[in-house]
């Protein structure tokens, strides 16, 4: 991330989907001060706190462009250090992915576990309806459509 999240900003969390940023604070820990940004995921009712520090490492990152949106869903743009991945990574290669906080990861990662040649185990299953929910709240927060639409439009960037 190369900008200061803004209070009232929405960004996207990989595990905990859109969320809004809704302050920062500087807290004294282990006897380090360290600067925290506060982030409620909307699908929750809690406040989580974490690290400006952490906010890359852990894939924190802004909201996609409407164009950013358009090339994914309907040209196929995916980060190429994705793309030359290759085989089907295991669960803790995606979750290294989804961390990575590159635009156009998760549509890539569906993709990719819906194409495995092998059955997904549970834990890559409950993460893959994790990654599509978290896809369609963004589509729908970028293009302002309806849940219904969302889900037609990514079912269009897995194709």
């Amino acid at each position: 991330m190369d900008r200061a999240l803004r209070i009232g900003e929405m960004v996207m969390v990989p595990f905990w989907g859109l969320s809004k940023v809704t302050g920062v604070s500087r807290a004294k820990v282990l006897g380090i001060d360290l600067d925290f940004c506060h982030i409620r995921p909307l699908r929750q009712n809690h406040p989580i706190r974490i690290p400006k520090a952490d906010l890359i490492g852990m894939g924190v990152r802004p909201i996609l462009s409407g164009r950013q949106m358009t090339e994914i869903i309907f040209l196929g743009h995916f980060p190429q250090k994705v793309v030359r991945l290759g085989q089907s990574p295991g669960y803790h290669q995606w979750i290294k992915l989804l961390r990575s906080g590159m635009p156009g990861v998760r549509p890539w990662i569906l993709r990719q576990m819906c194409r495995s040649v092998r059955p997904l185990g549970p834990r890559e299953s409950e993460l893959r309806e994790t990654i599509r929910q978290n896809f369609r709240e963004e589509i729908r927060l970028v293009f302002g459509c309806s849940r219904r639409q969302a889900a037609a439009y990514a079912r269009t960037a897995l194709a």
